[in-house]
C-alpha cells in the first residue's frame, strides 16, 4: 500500500497490486509522512519536487548533496551531475537553481546577461496572493508597445497565434505565454506599466483572442490593488528586480483590504399584508411547527420582515439572533425554508446547481484531466477514471476536485513554539476542508467539528456552514448533514447538500470560509448566475469561467 496526501484532513491507501483498477480508497489512516523522507533529506526532496525534479533526489543524495551544498553547486558541478543527461533537463535545472538562488539572496555564479532580464521571470509561477504592495506600475503606457510584435519576438509567443487559430480560444498554456512576453518587452524596454496601460492590453487581448480580458487585468476600488495575471506577473517581478538591484527601487503604499459581503438583491414582497398581521405571523412561527403547509405560508408571508432583521444584524451576532427569532430554522425541515427564502430572493435561479450538474460533469472531467498536477488529487482523478461508479461516487469526487482547480490564494499568519509568526499558504487540503468534512461515524460528528473549530481558532477565523459526509470510506458514504451553530440538515446525497450548504449563506448573510471561498464563488457564478460586486474573482476562476463558456 502506497500512502498519498490527505482530503477530508485523511489520507487516501490505494491498492497498487492493481494496474487499471483501484479496489479501495480509504480515508482514515492518519500521520503518514508523504514522500517518506525527513530532516535534511526531506528538506532537498521537497524543494527538488517543488521543481519537478523529484527523480533526482536519489543521484543528488548519492553525492552527498545537501540544501546547503546545493547553494555552493558551479557550472562545472552542474556539467558534471547531468553529463549522461539531455541537455534540456539541464538547462531547466540551472534555471530553476539560479531563480531559486535570486529569491533567496545567494550569490549567484551562473552566467547572466543584465541586459536581458527574462531567464529571472520566465515560467514562474506567482500567487496573486504574494501581491502585497503597490509598486511603479503607475507610470506611462509605452506608446511603442504592441501585442502581435511582442509575441512574435518572443520565445514560443507564436505558440498563442497556433492556438487560437485553431481552438479559437486560448488555453492556460498560452496565457502564460502571454503574460510572459508583456512582461518581458516592457522590462527590457524599461517601460514601466500605469493602470490604464494594463487596461488598454487587457482590452486588445480580449478583441483580438477573445479572452476575457479580467483575467488579465482588473481595476478595484481606488484604495485598493488590482488584479489579474498580467498585473501580478509584472508586479512580482520587477519587484524581484528591484530587490536584487537591477531596477530602480519606488516608495511602495501599504496595501489596503476588504471584506466581501454578501447584501440583499431583489427580493418577492408580501402580499399586502398589514403590520399587525406580520406581528401575528411572527408569534404563530415562533411556537408552531405543524402542520407543515400552514409553516411554509406563513413562513412565505414574513420573508420581508425576516431578510430585513438578517440585513441589520452584524457579523457577530446575526445567527444568534436570527435563530432565537425565527427557530423553526433548527428543525430537522429547516432546509426547506432555507430553500423557501432563496427563492424569495434570487427566484428563477433557485434550482441552477441541481439543472446544470451533470452538463457541468461532462465539461469539467477533460479539463481535470489536463489541470490537475498535484499527487494526492491525481489520486483521485485516477479512481475516477477507472471504473463504472455510481454517480453519487463521481458526484463527490468531481466537487472534491473543484478546489484542485481552483487552489485558495490566502495565507494564515501562525505562530510557532518560540512564538515567531510563520506566514503559511493556504493548501488545496485547506480549501477541501473548509467545505466537506468526514467523519467515520455519526458518535464521531462532534469531535470533528470541535477539531475543526480549534484549527480555524488559530488562525483567527470561525466555523462557516459545512457539509460532513458520514460513512467509511468516500464510496460507503451513508448520509450527508449540513451544519452550521450547532443545527444539522440531513441529506441523502452530495448534491443536495451542496446546493443547501450554498443557500444557507445567502439567505443567512454569511461570508465563505478564506480557504474555501474561490470553490463558492465559482458555485455562485456558473451554476446560479449570480454576480456581486464584492465578489473579486480571482484569475483561476475567470479561466474556468472562460473555458467552460467555450
Amino acid at each position: 500500500m502506497e500512502n498519498i496526501g490527505s482530503v477530508f484532513g485523511t489520507l487516501y491507501n490505494i491498492d497498487n497490486n492493481s494496474s487499471s483498477n483501484i479496489d479501495t480508497l480509504t480515508l482514515f489512516d492518519e500521520g503518514a509522512n508523504v514522500n517518506g523522507s525527513a530532516g535534511e533529506e526531506g528538506d532537498l526532496f521537497n524543494l527538488l519536487q517543488s521543481w519537478g525534479f523529484s527523480s533526482l533526489c536519489q543521484e543528488f543524495l548519492d553525492q552527498d548533496i545537501t540544501i546547503e551544498r546545493l547553494k555552493l553547486l558551479t557550472e562545472a558541478d552542474l556539467n558534471e551531475l547531468f553529463k549522461e543527461k539531455k541537455l534540456g533537463i539541464k538547462v531547466e535545472f540551472r534555471h530553476r537553481l539560479t531563480r531559486w538562488k535570486i529569491e533567496n539572496n545567494i550569490p549567484n555564479d551562473f552566467p547572466c546577461n543584465s541586459n536581458s532580464y527574462t531567464n529571472l521571470w520566465i515560467n514562474t509561477d506567482t500567487d496573486a496572493a504574494n501581491s502585497s504592495s503597490e509598486s511603479s506600475v503607475e507610470s506611462t503606457f509605452g506608446r511603442t508597445f504592441q501585442l502581435e510584435n511582442a509575441l512574435k519576438n518572443f520565445p514560443n509567443g507564436n505558440y498563442v497565434f497556433l492556438v487560437f487559430e485553431k481552438n479559437k480560444k486560448l488555453n492556460d498554456a498560452a496565457r502564460k505565454i502571454m503574460v510572459d512576453a508583456i512582461t518581458a518587452w516592457h522590462i527590457e524596454n524599461n517601460v514601466k506599466l500605469r493602470r490604464e496601460g494594463f487596461e488598454r492590453i487587457s482590452e486588445e487581448i480580449e478583441q483580438r483572442f477573445h479572452d476575457d480580458k479580467f483575467i488579465y487585468y482588473k481595476k478595484r476600488g481606488l484604495k485598493q490593488i488590482p488584479s489579474g495575471r498580467l498585473y501580478d506577473k509584472y508586479y512580482n517581478h520587477t519587484k524581484r528586480l528591484k530587490k536584487i538591484g537591477l531596477i530602480q527601487q519606488s516608495p511602495i503604499t501599504p496595501r489596503t483590504s476588504t471584506v466581501a459581503n454578501i447584501e440583499n438583491i431583489g427580493v418577492i414582497d408580501d402580499q399586502n399584508i398589514t403590520d399587525d398581521e406580520i406581528l401575528n405571523l411572527t408569534a404563530w412561527l415562533r411556537i408552531n411547527n405543524s402542520p407543515w403547509t400552514d409553516v411554509q405560508e406563513n413562513w412565505r408571508k414574513t420573508f420581508t420582515r425576516r431578510r430585513s432583521e438578517i440585513l441589520k444584524e452584524t457579523e457577530e451576532t446575526r445567527i444568534t439572533s436570527i435563530l432565537a427569532n425565527w427557530p423553526l430554522l433548527k428543525n430537522s425541515h429547516g432546509f426547506n425554508l432555507i430553500e423557501q427564502d432563496f427563492f424569495s430572493i434570487y427566484q428563477d435561479k433557485t434550482y441552477g446547481l441541481i439543472r446544470n450538474w451533470i452538463y457541468f460533469k461532462n465539461k469539467i472531467i477533460p479539463i481535470y484531466n489536463t489541470k490537475i498536477k498535484d499527487k494526492q488529487n491525481l489520486t483521485l482523478m485516477k479512481y475516477l477514471n477507472s471504473l463504472n461508479h455510481t454517480e453519487e461516487i463521481i458526484d463527490v469526487i468531481v466537487a472534491l476536485l473543484l478546489h484542485a482547480v481552483l487552489p485558495p490564494t490566502i495565507k494564515h499568519v501562525k505562530k510557532n513554539q518560540q512564538n515567531k509568526k510563520l506566514i503559511i499558504k493556504a493548501t488545496i487540503k485547506d480549501s477541501q476542508n473548509s467545505i466537506f468534512l468526514h467523519t467515520r461515524t455519526i458518535n464521531d460528528f462532534d469531535n470533528k467539528i470541535e477539531e475543526l473549530k480549534s484549527t480555524l481558532l488559530e488562525r483567527g477565523e470561525t466555523l462557516q456552514p459545512i457539509i460532513v459526509a458520514v460513512g467509511d470510506d468516500l464510496i460507503h458514504i451513508n448520509s450527508y448533514y449540513v451544519f452550521y451553530d450547532d443545527i444539522k440538515y440531513k441529506f441523502d446525497n452530495c448534491l443536495a447538500a451542496l446546493d443547501s450548504c450554498f443557500k444557507i449563506f445567502h439567505v443567512l448573510n454569511l461570508k465563505y470560509p478564506r480557504c474555501g471561498q474561490n470553490t463558492w464563488i465559482f458555485i455562485q457564478k456558473y451554476f446560479f448566475d449570480i454576480h456581486l460586486p464584492e465578489d473579486n474573482p480571482c484569475s483561476n476562476l475567470l479561466c474556468l469561467l472562460n473555458d467552460l463558456k467555450n
